[in-house]
């Protein structure tokens, strides 16, 4: 159960990380030319025009089977003394991860904003590539 605990502690302070560096990284593509994006990202998945703006996207969607602890407690009587029992087995849980990432591009080609949307498993690898090199 304590190693339960210290991965899900672990998991918590990833996300945080994970999306501060989305912030952090997003951000700092901002007034940067569209190639700087390109250059993080690798090539959006698509694009679409809004008002005189372009807005690219990145996305990515995909499920992922991940171990759970389960506990079942079992009662019942023998004779009429009561009795109760728990057991612990190991299964997997299906988890969707995604991440879509949208950055609106002026008639200049330079960054204008972005968005993003999405859960610590989907944005990891976005997060890694945006990571602000010190």
């Amino acid at each position: 159960m304590r190693k339960l605990l210290a991965v899900a502690a672990t998991l918590s302070l990833v996300g945080c990380t994970t999306f501060s560096t989305m912030e952090t990284g997003l951000q700092a593509l901002v007034g940067q030319p569209f190639d700087a994006a390109v250059a993080r990202l690798g090539y959006p998945s698509g694009q679409m025009q809004v008002g005189g703006d372009t807005v690219y996207g990145w996305g990515r969607s995909f499920m992922m089977n991940m171990p759970q602890y389960q506990t079942s407690t079992t009662t019942g009587y023998v004779g009429s003394t009561p009795y109760s029992g728990t057991t612990g087995t190991w299964g997997s849980v299906a988890m969707q991860y995604q991440c879509d990432i949208k950055i609106a591009v002026g008639p200049d080609n330079v960054i204008k904003s972005y968005q993003y949307v999405g859960n610590i498993g989907g944005c990891g690898a976005y997060a890694s590539a945006l990571k602000v090199k010190k």
